[in-house]
């Protein structure tokens, strides 16, 4: 009788998955294929565990091995005199490995006041976060839309301070949110690659998520971009595409995290757990608490997770099908615009964007001074008041939104 083929062991365990779906663990491109053990150890490493402690009136009430249907009063001796059993008061999350998450929680007061008042925008919020470190880029981002006659419907300042949120409540056509239980984004540490940097974006991808959940689109973009034209337009023609997904790609090839629209479908909810679950465990991982608030580290985030699982990864497209459509390239453009001299958006078209999002450079001052330089700066600090001339400058009138674009 012949002996079966020898079992063949996949890895597992956390450590081996450095990819969203962690196909370096599977035996074979179609993954469906992979042993329990194999899901198991992904499910574990990818996934928090809830643990729900409810209220009772005694904690001798979980000891329910001495606690009978005829006898629900029973005293039992597991804990008897045990001083130090609590009950807490709230559900402890942990993950795979026993360690308490550090979730972003949000008070749901503030979560239902954002779904309110997307309920009176047709169910959008134009989303943005705003400290006081980013104040100042926030009102030349206001000044250019006020002036220029674009200012996005349902426009939602989340702001994490009570400085940014008596200065953004004064203005009209907004509504304010205070966030105070964010702790991302102070002034020391607020740079890319900071901790504090990282702690704002994982906030505020979850913040997302909590939008997405309630039935509500989202629009997210950064303050410190200019914008040359109504870009709403252009994104409601690849909404009408049916479109799950709406984004822009930087000349790095990647989805930016900086600026795109999430319908709230089952696809684009599914897609953003899990943008938001990877982003979490990279962060976990670096135990930034150990480490000094200026120190520089990158991990793995929601503009990289996103760009591998919308663009890179064919398992996770083929098993969870999602419409992601791109605004064109030329139009909508990254910081290396102001770079025309190293090879970047140097067609007649392209220097002509609708929006120009000013990143690939580190640090407030040094965007401030960037936009200054290319008349892209709208707020007089000094005066505290628009630069109204400086906007109609820049803003050109708005053309036809172009109708070539692609699915991917």
């Amino acid at each position: 009788m012949a002996l079966p083929p020898p079992l063949r062991l996949y890895p597992t365990g956390p450590g081996l998955d450095r990819t969203p779906l962690g196909r370096s663990a599977l035996p074979e491109s179609n993954w469906t294929r992979a042993p329990w053990n194999v899901w198991f150890s992904k499910f574990l490493h990818e996934y928090k565990l809830a643990v729900v402690y409810p209220i009772l009136p005694a904690p001798q009430a979980l000891a329910l091995h001495e606690r009978t249907a005829v006898d629900p009063a029973a005293k039992p001796a597991l804990y008897a005199g045990d001083s130090s059993w609590r009950i807490p008061n709230e559900p402890l999350v942990y993950a795979a490995d026993g360690t308490p998450v550090d979730d972003a929680k949000f008070k749901q007061d503030n979560v239902r006041n954002i779904v309110e008042h997307a309920k009176q925008h047709g169910g959008v919020v134009s989303f943005t976060m705003v400290n006081n470190v980013f104040l100042d880029t926030a009102r030349s981002w206001l000044c250019n839309v006020d002036v220029a006659g674009f200012k996005p419907r349902g426009l939602l300042w989340a702001v994490t301070d009570e400085e940014t949120r008596d200065a953004m409540t004064a203005i009209s056509d907004s509504h304010t949110v205070l966030l105070d239980d964010v702790k991302g984004g102070k002034e020391t540490g607020h740079e890319f690659g900071n901790p504090g940097y990282w702690k704002l974006m994982l906030e505020r991808t979850a913040l997302i998520g909590e939008i997405l959940r309630n039935g509500v689109a989202v629009f997210a973009f950064e303050t410190d971009a200019i914008w040359l034209e109504d870009p709403e337009p252009y994104i409601q023609e690849l909404v009408r595409q049916d479109a799950d997904v709406v984004g822009t790609i930087n000349t790095r090839m990647e989805v930016s995290g900086n600026f795109f629209y999430l319908r709230p479908t089952l696809a684009t909810r599914r897609m953003w757990d899990e943008v938001t679950n990877g982003f979490e465990a990279a962060f976990r991982k670096e135990h930034f608490e150990k480490k000094a608030a200026d120190s520089w580290t990158y991990i793995e985030n929601d503009q990289s997770l996103l760009t591998k699982l919308v663009l890179r990864n064919e398992t996770w497209r083929r098993s969870y099908p999602l419409t992601f459509l791109t605004l064109d390239m030329e139009l909508f453009t990254d910081g290396r615009w102001y770079k025309p001299e190293e090879g970047f958006y140097t067609t007649d078209r392209a220097r002509e964007p609708v929006v120009i999002n000013n990143n690939f450079v580190i640090g407030v001052q040094e965007k401030t001074m960037r936009a200054k330089k290319w008349d892209h700066w709208f707020w007089d600090e000094k005066q505290k008041k628009c630069l109204n001339s400086v906007v109609e400058k820049a803003v050109r009138k708005s053309r036809k939104p172009p109708s070539g674009n692609f699915i991917l």
